[in-house]
């Protein structure tokens, strides 16, 4: 598990403590202890995206759906790797593979989302 997968572990399991917190609250709170000498990592946006996107959607366990995010990219990035991942879920071995699952022809390279994603999902912190 990589730190921003660790992230959103935290994020995951402080909202399912104390149910008045938001996620948007809880990654960073969970991100400021993880990387706590450096802002720039505490404030990288496609991970905290990714964290707000599967919450929104309410694909997270003791996470409430809601409006946490605007990014209808990477909302439907991680839409389509949940739905690779539920199907597949070996591929939370290879983050590179889910990744390229969930992109198809885009050429970009995951920023952390998939860490995020499947560090949940191995947590059993995803519904």
């Amino acid at each position: 598990m990589g730190k921003y997968g660790e992230a959103a572990v935290a994020a995951a399991r402080a909202i399912a403590k104390d149910d008045t917190l938001q996620p948007k609250e809880a990654w960073q709170s969970a991100v400021k202890t993880t990387f706590p000498h450096s802002s720039s990592l505490q404030y990288k946006s496609c991970p905290k995206i990714a964290f707000l996107a599967l919450c929104q959607m309410g694909n997270v366990r003791d996470v409430a759906a809601g409006n946490y995010t605007t990014s209808e990219k990477n909302k439907r990035y991680m839409e389509c790797a949940l739905t690779e991942l539920r199907l597949d879920p070996e591929l939370s071995n290879n983050a590179h593979a889910l990744w390229v699952r969930a992109v198809g022809h885009d050429k970009k390279s995951h920023n952390a989302q998939m860490d995020v994603l499947i560090s949940l999902f191995l947590e059993n912190l995803i519904r």
